[in-house]
C-alpha cells in the first residue's frame, strides 16, 4: 500500500467537503460515497420512486378488488331477491292450482263440470233456456 502526502491528502478532504457541501444543494434524497481517491454521488430517488410505484400499483389492485367484490355481492343479493319474488310466487299459484284439485275430487266440483261443461241436470229438475231476440 502506497502511502499519500500530507498533500494528497489534504487535496481528497477538500473534494469530499467541497461534494458533501454541494450534495446539500440536492436535498436529503442525494448520497455521497468516499471510496480510495473516488467520490461519487448515488440518488435514491430512483429506490424510492419503484418503491413508490409499486406501494401505490398494490394499493389500486387492492381497491380495485374490493370494488369488485362489493359489485358483485350487490348483484348476487339483487338475483336472490329476484328468486325469492319469483319462488313466492310460485308458491301461491302452486297453492291455488291444488285448491282448486282439492275442489274438483269432491261431489260440488264433479257437479260443477257436470253441469257447466256438460250441461246435465239432476232427474228431478227441469231444464230451462234462454232464447235471445234478434
Amino acid at each position: 500500500m502506497r502511502k499519500k502526502s500530507k498533500k494528497q491528502l489534504n487535496d481528497v478532504q477538500k473534494d469530499s467537503d467541497m461534494v458533501l457541501k454541494n450534495s446539500y444543494k440536492f436535498g436529503s434524497n442525494d448520497a455521497v460515497i468516499y471510496s480510495g481517491n473516488k467520490i461519487s454521488k448515488k440518488s435514491k430517488i430512483g429506490k424510492i420512486s419503484i418503491i413508490n410505484s409499486l406501494c401505490i400499483f398494490f394499493a389500486l389492485f387492492i381497491i380495485i378488488n374490493i370494488i369488485n367484490t362489493i359489485s358483485v355481492e350487490y348483484n348476487m343479493n339483487k338475483q336472490n331477491n329476484l328468486l325469492k319474488n319469483e319462488m313466492a310466487s310460485v308458491k301461491n299459484e302452486k297453492d291455488k292450482l291444488e285448491g282448486q284439485i282439492k275442489f274438483f275430487k269432491s261431489n260440488e266440483g264433479v257437479e260443477k263440470i257436470a253441469r257447466d261443461n256438460l250441461g246435465l241436470i239432476k232427474n228431478n229438475e227441469v231444464p230451462v233456456r234462454y232464447i235471445e231476440k234478434k
